[in-house]
């Protein structure tokens, strides 16, 4: 039986890449196929986790840069003790 946190199936990874050529994909039948607008919230889902994705990767190189500044300090106190 499986747990209820261990995933059924194995998809793969939600990229900016993949958002991007999803969003394409749907732009496209929103412009080109009769009664396409209807896509148009399944667009804004994809829109909204691109965002989120970016904002996740810019908050991680943040909080890696915090590090990396902390840590630059830290040995050029060493140097100069």
């Amino acid at each position: 039986m499986n747990s209820p946190f261990t995933p059924v199936r194995n998809f793969p990874p939600v990229t900016l890449e993949r958002l991007d050529l999803a969003m394409a994909i749907i732009a496209e039948a929103i412009e080109t196929h009769p009664g396409g607008e209807v896509y148009w919230p399944l667009f804004e889902r994809l829109e909204r986790e691109r965002k989120a994705l970016v904002s996740r990767a810019d908050r991680l190189a943040v909080a890696r840069a915090r590090v990396d500044d902390g840590k630059q300090r830290q040995a050029a106190d060493l140097r100069h003790r």
